[in-house]
């Protein structure tokens, strides 16, 4: 892989809303991927469960699964652009919460959430193990899907394989799992010096049973470090309103902070030994 100075990427947050059929959801995404590469974006972003749409026509996620497939490969060929979405896939295994990143020449990868939530244990989904790591682009990239990227653990796993951008897909229903997320996003920028692509769901449609809301707004996020906006935020968009994001990421500037920012956390982390609890002590 050649490294990359840089690049531009986009966030969609696309809406849960009643459609006729399938045409419909196809040209909300197209609109939607074409905004991204008119902005140069070479990779964009779609949010956590954003087919949900399609189970107001029909509520079996499997019946989705080709149609969406193809229609991420054909958008992505068109625009000549990398495209991230969230779809529950069947295997053998169960049903399973799996992002899948698209490419121009038709290949993809896939990254099945790890961590789920309580709803999503109750609804009987099955967890994933393990990251993918994705060399692309001329960086490394890694999906931790919404609650994923509230345990450090899996963030840190990333940023040691050498991971400069995270994409993080995600829905909730209300502004407080809203902030989780996105707080959670905030401090694996400044914990791992890397950037953020956070992508959430909006609307919600009362005919959809678990969809009836959804709230967020998308944002690139980045250290807080000189040379980086002051908040650490790179693009932000609005609340709850369909709408893509896009920003150019400095990947030099990140890689200079790793050896000279003004913290150098990669470098400072101390052994897991060294950070254990020791004593406890009653006063």
């Amino acid at each position: 892989m050649t490294a990359s100075s840089g690049l531009w990427l986009s966030a969609a947050s696309s809406a849960v809303v009643r459609l006729a059929d399938f045409a419909a959801f196809a040209s909300g995404v197209r609109q939607q991927v074409a905004i991204a590469a008119a902005a140069g974006s070479q990779l964009v972003t779609f949010p956590e469960y954003f087919t949900s749409p399609l189970l107001g026509i029909d509520p079996r996620w499997e019946a989705w699964t080709e149609p969406y497939e193809t229609l991420l490969r054909g958008l992505s060929r068109e625009f000549g652009l990398a495209i991230l979405g969230t779809h529950l896939h069947r295997d053998p295994g169960g049903l399973y919460n799996r992002a899948t990143i698209v490419v121009p020449d038709g290949r993809s990868v896939c990254q099945d959430k790890v961590h789920l939530t309580p709803w999503e244990r109750q609804a009987g989904l099955a967890s994933g193990s393990g990251l993918t790591v994705v060399e692309m682009l001329g960086t490394r990239l890694a999906v931790l899907i919404c609650y994923d990227v509230e345990f450090p653990a899996l963030a840190a796993a990333a940023a040691a394989a050498g991971v400069e951008v995270l994409l993080v897909p995600s829905w909730t229903d209300d502004r407080q799992g809203f902030f989780r997320v996105r707080h959670c996003a905030q401090a694996r920028t400044v914990e791992q010096q890397l950037y953020v692509v956070h992508a959430p769901l909006v609307g919600g449609a009362a005919t959809i049973p678990e969809f009836e809301q959804a709230c967020g707004r998308p944002g690139i996020l980045s250290p807080c470090d000189i040379g980086f906006p002051e908040a650490g935020i790179v693009a932000d968009g609005v609340w709850d309103e369909p709408q893509v994001v896009s920003a150019w990421i400095d990947l030099g500037l990140l890689r200079r902070v790793h050896a000279s920012g003004t913290v150098t956390p990669r470098r400072d982390a101390r052994a897991a030994a060294d950070c254990q609890v020791t004593q406890v002590v009653t006063l």
